[in-house]
């Protein structure tokens, strides 16, 4: 129940009729509007203007839409994006397809490695990943990527210490207290690559993993991927330093939810990952999502190199 205003070149929060707040739009690298509030045109002008995109999404975290830069480059950019992706022939997409999963498959091996070593889960990723370049079709693909994943999620409670957020299976619509927790971050993450991806003028819709024929964006679903392990740690350090506990949820018709106040918890901790450098990286982890959008940019723009997100501790 807040109004966002423009004041100069600022961004006012005003809530009861008074100024709660005011941030820098230069500051500004995006706003996602989670509750029931009001922007106003002005201040909606102003961020096309500045590159600031304005993201919708419900309070579950289900994306809504993004106003973002509207200019003939901006459009240009997308046309381009189109034309190098329909040149591609079906054995390209498939390569970069792999990639996307292969680097997905490697950025859980330093997480679960920091607390069993060369355990099973690390061999048995390693040997995923392996088998990931010798596939042949995306269906294959999607059948490696999909039995890892769920190998993940079965290990992921030796890293859990609290038992009342073990994983007994994966849910997405009518989670329990882990589940809730998981896809609340992936929610927020979505709507990070989705808002940066369209701000860099691409094309959401043209994904490689995943079908560019089903209606949603494939391709930011398939940046997604290379982004899930450092969510999946950052979810597991929320519950293993006590900062989200059982008592923060309540029982809806639809699962478990996050009560207000630890909705506002989470997103503030969520901010801070984002700012986050991991060990031994020069860039945050906001800033490695953008400089992989960049990267697709110019391999559609320039034909330049593809290179893909790597996390390593």
């Amino acid at each position: 129940n807040v109004f966002l205003s423009l004041n100069g070149d600022a961004l006012d929060v005003i809530k009861d009729k008074a100024v709660s707040a005011t941030f820098p739009l230069r500051m500004i690298s995006g706003i996602v509007l989670m509750e029931r509030a009001v922007i106003s045109t002005a201040l909606a002008a102003r961020c096309v203007v500045m590159n600031v995109p304005v993201t919708i999404i419900l309070n579950t975290g289900y994306y809504v839409t993004t106003i973002k830069p509207d200019s003939k480059a901006f459009y240009d950019i997308s046309a381009s994006h189109s034309a190098r992706y329909i040149s591609l022939t079906d054995t390209e997409r498939l390569s970069i397809a792999k990639e996307f999963v292969e680097g997905k498959l490697l950025g859980y091996i330093p997480f679960f490695a920091q607390r069993d070593g060369r355990g099973p889960i690390v061999m048995e990723l390693e040997a995923s990943a392996r088998r990931v370049h010798a596939v042949g079709t995306v269906e294959e693909l999607r059948g490696i990527e999909g039995a890892a994943a769920r190998k993940v999620y079965g290990a992921l409670n030796m890293l859990i210490d609290n038992d009342a957020f073990h994983i007994k299976k994966r849910e997405r619509k009518s989670p329990d207290r882990i589940n809730s927790l998981i896809n609340f971050g992936y929610y927020l993450l979505f709507s990070r690559i989705n808002a940066t991806v369209r701000v860099c003028g691409l094309n959401p819709y043209l994904g490689f993993l995943h079908s560019p024929q089903d209606n949603y964006e494939s391709f930011v679903c398939d940046i997604q991927e290379l982004f899930r392990s450092r969510i999946d740690r950052f979810i597991v350090r929320l519950v293993n330093l006590k900062i989200i506990g059982s008592e923060d949820f309540k029982e809806t018709d639809s699962g478990m939810r996050l009560k207000h106040e630890a909705v506002k918890r989470f997103i503030d901790k969520f901010e801070a990952e984002m700012e986050k450098k991991a060990e031994g990286d020069s860039l945050t982890l906001k800033d490695s999502i953008y400089l992989q959008a960049m990267v697709f940019k110019k391999w559609a723009v320039e034909n330049g190199r593809l290179t893909f997100y790597r996390w390593r501790l």
